[in-house]
């Protein structure tokens, strides 16, 4: 069934504004993994991404404000910005008022206050103009373009650059600098499932189509098995799961089907591990580790307090309505000033259960919506767009379980923003 989405149409006529918001869109969700390398080994290209970063923004911003179209379009997507700022403010407050730890010693937080307050303040400035996102002549194409583009090819080249065995195996206190492995595999999730959803869309001729979608498979199967992360696979699965889920028509028969393929790779799951061994033999035995021994990366253990979720729940407990700190302030080195690799308990420690049951129930929605929107055919370039948040979306999310942090998070709370943004007919809703 056809959903008439109301994406807006400002008959626009100037060219020059229509590209800002394009480039603001590839700076803001493509050029994460390749401005890390920059950032690294090639600082001026970093610096040069920096200024198209905030010079779009600041057109942006200023060519909304002159127009009158710096709005929200629905109640939720305004109370989640307000709910941001809140955050925001907790968050600061926590790193100056009540600091606890020294800067330097909290995990994913900036170096200084002065660059904390300017990422917060770009993430607001870019929620006050989601409006403009919802523009309906921005190309997707370019988008999902750009993202696979700018996040593939600079992947493929540092795993070469630095070596298989340097990645799997870096250590903290390397005088090295690596980039995160399970960051450049969390992008490559959100990279294969673009490529899913947007396979039949880069060219007319299907063998083109389908030869670009396994050169991206290709591409990222070689990178999962490099990065040797078990996270980003699992969480890829659950989100490909809930896409088709979206998009299934029968969802009776979805659940079926899903169902028999589980049974079938786990009667021969070992037999597929045994044969990939020598491949990637740390990834393989990763997976046998979480198969047979359970938890191994020291978040949980039923008869240890000392683990990352132990430390982070005694913590929760001091306060459990207003949230006590935004880090781990634990006397076990090993978690101090960590966050706790799970958004729940993050979101509890930092504001407590007054803030998770709305927090909490902006995600659902915006999945509900997510998936609601999936479901209805629009024309392609509205359903590219929504797909492309939505994928955006769930990846951060569900890699949110297990490793990460919401603290500056743009993909996660600007396509939250984004999907809880767009208006439905009321009579749809």
């Amino acid at each position: 069934r056809t959903l008439n989405i109301e994406f807006i149409d400002w008959q626009l006529a100037d060219i020059h504004f229509n590209l800002f918001i394009q480039l603001s869109l590839i700076v803001l969700f493509s050029t994460t993994i390749i401005n890390l390398i920059f950032d690294i080994y090639y600082p001026i290209a970093h610096t040069l991404i920096t200024i198209i970063k905030y010079v779009t923004l600041l057109y942006i911003l200023f060519y909304s404000y002159s127009r009158n179209i710096i709005k929200f379009n629905t109640i939720p997507a305004k109370l989640l910005f307000y709910f941001f700022i809140i955050y925001s403010v907790i968050v600061l407050k926590d790193l100056t008022i009540d600091r606890t730890l020294p800067l330097k010693s909290l995990l994913g937080v900036p170096e200084n206050i002065f660059t904390y307050i300017k990422e917060t303040l770009y993430i607001i400035c870019i929620m006050m103009t989601i409006s403009i996102y919802n523009y309906k002549k921005l190309n997707s194409k370019y988008l999902y373009l750009s993202y696979i583009i700018l996040t593939l090819i600079p992947c493929l080249w540092y795993i070469h650059y630095v070596g298989i065995d340097n990645l799997q195996v870096t250590q903290i206190d390397s005088e090295v600098v690596f980039i995160n492995p399970l960051t450049i595999s969390n992008y490559t999730s959100a990279c294969l499932l673009l490529a899913i959803t947007y396979k039949n869309q880069w060219s007319q001729n299907k063998f083109v189509n389908f030869i670009i979608f396994i050169i991206i498979l290709a591409s990222s199967i070689y990178i999962f098995s490099s990065c040797a992360k078990r996270g980003p696979i699992l969480w890829f699965f659950i989100s490909l799961l809930l896409l088709v889920y979206a998009k299934s028509k029968n969802k009776t028969t979805m659940f079926i089907k899903f169902f028999i393929i589980i049974l079938i790779f786990y009667s021969i799951g070992n037999i597929i591990l045994e044969s990939i061994k020598e491949y990637s033999p740390y990834l393989v035995s990763r997976i046998q580790d979480a198969i047979y021994e359970g938890d191994t990366s020291g978040r949980f253990s039923s008869d240890n307090n000392d683990t990352g979720y132990g430390l982070a729940l005694k913590q929760i407990s001091e306060s459990p309505w207003i949230g006590s700190y935004f880090r781990m302030t634990t006397s076990v080195s090993m978690w101090k000033g960590m966050y706790p690799h799970n958004i729940i308990l993050e979101a509890l420690m930092t504001f407590g259960i007054i803030g998770l049951i709305p927090f909490i129930s902006f995600i659902i929605k915006g999945i509900k919506r997510g998936i609601y929107l999936m479901s209805k055919n629009n024309n392609v370039n509205t359903d590219m767009m929504i797909s492309f948040f939505f994928v955006t979306f769930i990846n951060s999310f569900f890699s949110l379980m297990t490793t990460g942090t919401i603290l500056l998070n743009t993909p996660f709370w600007i396509s939250l923003l984004f999907l809880l943004n767009i208006r439905i007919p009321q009579k749809n809703e």
